[in-house]
């Protein structure tokens, strides 16, 4: 049985892809990121609900369906497992292509949503390089 309830569609189009995006609570991401610096939790609470809210609305804009999971709202150990489980529930809904994003990408446009959707209809697998060494976007 899949761990649906929590999942929100939203904007739906037609199309085989939804969007996943992947996030901590506002809280914990408070807790584990320091947005303005050690000691001030309630702003880096602001800061992490405001991010989170921008790639909301970001990806509604893009209409795409999507669904957002929490951290309390996910299942394994580990990122990895978490996100693959994740991203099974989203395919289990007879989704065929997931796009995966967190919440820490404020460049992200519509527009990028859309190309990816694009590009993984055409290539199977689509990623976004970020400028640490790891990736904003992962689709599948």
């Amino acid at each position: 049985m899949t761990a649906v309830v929590y999942l929100h569609i939203t904007n739906q189009v037609s199309g085989k892809t939804a969007i996943l995006i992947f996030t901590r609570t506002a809280a914990e991401e408070a807790v584990q990121k320091s947005f303005v610096g050690p000691g001030s939790l309630r702003a880096n609470t602001l800061i992490a609900a405001s991010l989170i809210r921008h790639t909301v609305e970001t990806v509604k804009a893009s209409g795409i369906p999507f669904f957002t999971v929490y951290s309390d709202q996910q299942h394994g150990i580990g990122f990895g497992q978490r996100l693959t489980n994740a991203m099974a529930d989203v395919f289990e809904l007879g989704f065929e292509q997931v796009i995966a994003i967190g919440n820490d990408s404020p460049d992200l446009t519509p527009g990028l949503l859309v190309l990816a959707q694009q590009q993984l209809t055409e290539k199977g697998v689509v990623y976004g390089p970020a400028q640490d060494g790891g990736v904003y976007l992962i689709g599948v």
